[in-house]
């Protein structure tokens, strides 16, 4: 849950206000280094294990699914609508629903 109020957190400020942006990115990712952009609307399964380099941009609609650790090097740019997933679910019906119950 803590993912998903840094997300909108983030997702609803105006980038006109940069150091308030930068702080809620800040906070967003476990470590973050210079010149951070992410736009709206960014969505991210956990937040204490995503780490971005220095002049980070994610444009509009971008997600981030993992749950080991993902870094992400200097001068990366993430494209519109981008999706990096690497969660996967039980596909045999036995032990499908183990954890649920």
């Amino acid at each position: 849950m803590a993912a998903n109020a840094g997300c909108n957190g983030v997702n609803s400020l105006d980038n006109a206000d940069e150091q308030v942006l930068v702080a809620a990115i800040r906070d967003l990712f476990s470590k973050v280094g210079k010149a951070p952009v992410v736009a709206p609307i960014f969505t991210c399964g956990s937040r204490t294990n995503i780490e971005v380099a220095e002049d980070f941009l994610t444009n509009y609609n971008a997600t981030i699914l993992y749950i080991a650790e993902v870094t992400i090097g200097n001068d990366v740019m993430i494209g519109p609508s981008t999706m990096m997933d690497k969660i996967n679910h039980p596909i045999r019906p036995k032990g499908c629903c183990d954890d649920l119950g």
